[in-house]
């Protein structure tokens, strides 16, 4: 589905990605993993569409990517979410920008607030809620354009560790049931390693390593020496990458 061929972006002199190649197959998950500062949050948004490469090639489902795709939802690290319109209004917001009727944004956000377990919370205010709830408002707010390409931005690092695992959770479950092809940024091995079928090392612009993850989706490990091993081996890739 996403194919990304001898990128480079730069800010002025400083460059964010430097000849950047990738394939990411439909309906797969990759995490990308890496120090501050890296450009895995310039790739993210790249394949937003939020970003033009000064050189290279971004192509999603076949079509070059010149502007930002309908079918591309982005969850942004603080959530992103309008603090003056209730949990409703930030869900009916991009439905009708998109010109989709008053009746059928109603229908679809309720019964996406319903699936979310937060359709109790529909006329809160953002700053009402809970970090998780919130979190979870962004999330609705993103699959309410039924997309097949979700991108997520630290979307989980501002989480208290049991809030965290449950929005890990969720996000799986997600994907499970709709097969979107999942793309996420993050700092944690943890993770990448329950969400990422594919996990990316970057560094200094580059991808310095692709794992094939054997412990996706899993809470627990069957062999937790091979995990740590896995673990082990990323550490060492993150600090190679950022040398």
């Amino acid at each position: 589905m996403i194919k990304v061929d001898h990128v480079s972006i730069a800010y002025g002199d400083e460059a964010a990605l430097q000849d950047v190649s990738l394939r990411v197959a439909r309906g797969s998950t990759c995490a990308i993993i890496g120090a501050s500062g890296c450009g895995k949050t310039t790739l993210l948004y790249a394949l937003a569409g939020l970003i033009r490469p000064a050189f290279g090639q971004i192509t999603i489902d076949g079509q070059p990517l010149l502007n930002v795709r309908t079918r591309t939802s982005l969850i942004l690290q603080d959530f992103g979410l309008l603090p003056w319109k209730t949990v409703r209004d930030n869900l009916v917001f991009p439905l009708r920008a998109r010109g989709l009727a008053a009746l059928d944004s109603h229908n679809l956000v309720n019964q996406t607030l319903k699936s979310l377990a937060i359709l109790d919370q529909a006329d809160k205010f953002p700053g009402a809620l809970s970090g998780g709830q919130r979190q979870r408002v962004a999330i609705g707010r993103a699959l309410v354009l039924q997309p097949d390409l979700l991108l997520m931005d630290e979307a989980s690092s501002a989480l208290d560790a049991i809030t965290r695992e449950h929005i890990q959770q969720l996000v799986l479950k997600i994907w499970q049931q709709n097969k979107l092809t999942l793309l996420l940024v993050t700092h944690s091995i943890e993770e990448a390693l329950f969400l990422g079928q594919t996990i990316l090392v970057m560094g200094r612009g580059r991808i310095a390593a692709t794992i094939t993850n054997p412990w996706f989706g899993q809470e627990t490990a069957a062999d937790p020496v091979s995990r740590a091993a896995l673990v082990q081996t990323i550490r060492r890739q993150l600090h190679e990458a950022d040398v």
